[in-house]
């Protein structure tokens, strides 16, 4: 079983309290990318770093990759900046399902992380705290749900529904379907 290492203590918030935040910012993504029903689509993420981005709701810098070393990407909340990979954005765009999680993950920092210490998310040092009050673990929760809203979803579905359907890998599928299955029951 894949284990990530923690990130940084913030503020502990309940699986909830991030899916309805994951729910706000796309409710805002449905009225900035007019005609676009994102319930229905893969969330077009670069779309949405660029909507957010014209509405003054955050900046992205693409880095060359050795400019972050081994991170994919950094996230600068209360700057509203996000930097990342070359190759991440090219994947992104691209559609890989590993980098537009990364993207959605970072989103997560920008909208989850403001005016809390670091300055600057990405993943560090291994700390000793709780997962539900851990920065990375709160940016994937946050990203599963922006990308895959629960609310649609019937409990019927299987890991391969959800990775053609929202365009996520098929272990973020397993993990959306496992956590699931453990809340409904």
């Amino acid at each position: 079983m894949y284990k990530r290492k923690l990130g940084h203590k913030v503020t502990p918030l309940k699986t909830i309290d991030i899916h309805t935040k994951a729910h706000k910012v796309r409710e805002v993504l449905m009225v900035l990318i007019e005609g676009l029903n994102i319930k229905k689509h893969k969330l077009p993420i670069i779309d949405v770093y660029d909507h957010l981005m014209d509405n003054g709701l955050m900046t992205y810098e693409v880095v060359e990759d050795n400019i972050l070393g081994e991170r994919l990407a950094e996230t600068f909340p209360d700057k509203e900046h996000i930097r990342i990979q070359q190759t991440v954005f090219d994947g992104a765009c691209d559609g890989v399902p590993f980098h537009r999680f990364t993207l959605a993950h970072e989103l997560g920092h920008l909208f989850l992380h403001k005016n809390q210490a670091p300055k600057s998310y990405a993943r560090g040092e291994v700390k000793n705290h709780q997962v539900y009050e851990d920065s990375e673990w709160q940016a994937d929760e946050f990203a599963s749900e922006l990308l895959i809203d629960s609310r649609d979803l019937t409990g019927y579905e299987t890991a391969v529904d959800l990775t053609a359907k929202y365009g996520i890998s098929i272990r973020a599928a397993e993990t959306k379907l496992r956590k699931l299955k453990k809340i409904r029951n």
